[in-house]
C-alpha cells in the first residue's frame, strides 16, 4: 500500500512539474517580460588585441626580414546602461536592445628583436591598441521563458566604436650606426563591430528583474604601412592590430 502512494506521489509531482516547466502556454496567460524596459548593469571586461610587425629591409644587395606576432591582454572595470522593448508568447519572447557602456580599452606591449643572421640589426617596436571609452550596441534579443518568471536568452548585434592605433618601429645597424629609421605609425577608424553572447535573467518581482550575461566583441584590423630610406638602406615596415573583448556582467531592470 504504501508503495501504492508513493507512486502516486512521484506520478503527480512529476506530473505538475512537466507541466508547470514545459506546457507550450499556461492556461492563464502571464507574459512578464513583454513590453518596454530599461536597466543598468557592470562588471569586467578582457581585453585582448592581436599584434603583428613585418620589418623588411634592403642594405645594398643584402635583405631580410623580421617578424613579431603576439597578443597583448588587460583586465578592466565595465558599465552599461541599456533599454528595449520585447514580446513573450507563451515561452517563447523576441526582443530589441540598444545600449552605452564604458570602459578603459588600451591594451599594449613591446617588442625587441635583433636578426639572428647578423646579429647587428635590431628593431624595437611598440604598439597600442585604443577603443573609445563609451561604446554604443544594437542588438537582437531573443530568448525562452520557463518557470514563468526566468528567461534564457541570446545577445546578437553590433557595437560601434572608434578604433585607434599608435605605434612606433625604431631599426637600428650596430656596424653602421648611421643606418637609423624612426618611424611613427598611427591610424584610426569609426566601425561597427559583430557581438554575440547570451545569458540568464530572473524577474524576482512584477517589474524588476537581475540578470547575468556573457558577451564576446570582435572589432576590424586595422593596419599600418611606412617606409624609410637612408643612403642604401630602405625599410619597409608593416604593423596591424585586431582588438577583441570579452565582458561578463550583472544587471538590473525595470519593465514598464
Amino acid at each position: 500500500m504504501k508503495r501504492f502512494v508513493l507512486a502516486c506521489l512521484i506520478t503527480f509531482a512529476s506530473g505538475s512539474l512537466s507541466a508547470s516547466w514545459f506546457s507550450p502556454c499556461p492556461t492563464t496567460v502571464y507574459r512578464p517580460f513583454s513590453g518596454f524596459y530599461v536597466g543598468v548593469g557592470g562588471g569586467v571586461a578582457t581585453n585582448m588585441a592581436d599584434a603583428a610587425f613585418i620589418s623588411t629591409f634592403t642594405i645594398g644587395g643584402a635583405s631580410g626580414t623580421l617578424i613579431f606576432d603576439n597578443d597583448f591582454y588587460q583586465v578592466r572595470p565595465w558599465g552599461e546602461v541599456y533599454g528595449g522593448w520585447g514580446w513573450q508568447f507563451c515561452w517563447l519572447y523576441l526582443g530589441a536592445r540598444v545600449g552605452a557602456n564604458f570602459s578603459q580599452y588600451d591594451p599594449n606591449g613591446e617588442a625587441l628583436l635583433v636578426n639572428a643572421a647578423t646579429d647587428v640589426i635590431t628593431l624595437g617596436s611598440t604598439l597600442t591598441t585604443k577603443l573609445q571609452a563609451t561604446e554604443y550596441t544594437f542588438d537582437f534579443k531573443p530568448g525562452v521563458v520557463f518557470c514563468n518568471n526566468t528567461m534564457f536568452f541570446g545577445i546578437f548585434g553590433a557595437a560601434v566604436n572608434k578604433e585607434r592605433m599608435e605605434g612606433r618601429m625604431i631599426f637600428t645597424n650596430s656596424d653602421n650606426p648611421v643606418l637609423f629609421s624612426e618611424n611613427e605609425l598611427k591610424r584610426s577608424r569609426s566601425s561597427a563591430a559583430l557581438r554575440g553572447g547570451a545569458g540568464i535573467e530572473h524577474l524576482f518581482c512584477e517589474c524588476l528583474s537581475i540578470h547575468l550575461m556573457y558577451v564576446y566583441t570582435n572589432y576590424w584590423e586595422l593596419q599600418k604601412s611606412t617606409s624609410a630610406t637612408v643612403g642604401a638602406f630602405t625599410l619597409t615596415q608593416i604593423a596591424s592590430t585586431k582588438a577583441h573583448k570579452q565582458v561578463t556582467s550583472a544587471g538590473l531592470t525595470f519593465y514598464f
